[in-house]
């Protein structure tokens, strides 16, 4: 890990901000091969859980449907705070019919 001191120095000689970021998931459909990094924290893996979905709905041609679902449901929840991943496990549930 470096210090906080070199990251500013860097930003400031390239005139750009700059961060790390951690490759959440990544996949390759010509080997099916599926590379995860550790998850650290609970909204961490929240947001593994939902990059999974999303990688699902890509890889079985069911993206749109499960984006035509997730609008839905957020349209029905007439704003009561339900938490992202919830509403997407529910719209994937809801396009496999499981």
């Amino acid at each position: 890990m470096l210090r906080e001191e070199i990251y500013h120095k860097v930003a400031k000689e390239f005139q750009t901000a700059i961060g790390t970021a951690l490759p959440i998931i990544t996949s390759s459909k010509s080997n099916n091969e599926v590379l995860t990094a550790w998850v650290e924290s609970k909204e961490d893996k929240r947001e593994y859980e939902l990059n999974r979905i999303i990688l699902k709905a890509i890889d079985s041609d069911k993206y749109q449907s499960l984006f035509r679902r997730v609008y839905q449901l957020e349209k029905r929840s007439g704003g009561r705070r339900i938490l992202k991943n919830t509403i997407y496990k529910k719209a994937w549930k809801d396009i496999n019919n499981d």
